[in-house]
């Protein structure tokens, strides 16, 4: 995919992809599963920029569809363009913390599960991030950032 087209955000605005129903062989599970292996890898390191997308994109490992598929070749066509991005800690005198929360109400089509993320920023450098789904189904949007907000407390 090294000379694919670039896109700019790592997944297609208003995407929904949900479980795969119907068996695929068992080389296309495996190659879904080292690709989101390889990006998973990325995210772990250097890319919390692709921590949302590639969380998202985990939870079809079982039984990707070819829709599954085309996300992932998507994602790389982003980290195309994206490849010199990274992150960057400067020297600096001030000592801050700083944590930003967020939650997608709902947003598992499957599950009806919220998805939570924060981001811990140590004098502006970005130190430990966070996707994943929430344990339990919440009732609200409210109720979905509360818990988000309880992810972050309880990193820092």
């Amino acid at each position: 995919m090294e000379n694919s087209n670039t896109v700019s955000i790592p997944l297609p605005k208003g995407i929904t992809l949900m479980k795969g129903i119907t068996e695929h062989p068992k080389e296309q599970v495996t190659r879904y599963q080292s690709v989101i292996g390889s990006l998973m890898y990325l995210v772990t390191g250097t890319r919390p920029d692709l921590a949302y997308t590639i969380s998202f994109l985990t939870q079809f490992s079982s039984c990707p569809t070819d829709e599954h598929i085309k996300a992932a070749k998507h994602v790389f066509r982003y980290g195309n363009r994206t490849r010199n991005h990274g992150i960057f800690y400067p020297y600096t005198t001030k000592n801050a913390i700083d944590v930003y929360v967020d939650a997608h109400f709902a947003g598992c089509h499957d599950t009806r599960r919220s998805t939570s993320g924060y981001i811990v920023l140590f004098n502006n450098c970005c130190v430990s991030w966070l996707s994943q789904k929430q344990a339990s189904v919440t009732k609200s949007t409210t109720e979905a950032e509360l818990v988000a907000m309880s992810y972050g407390t309880r990193h820092i």
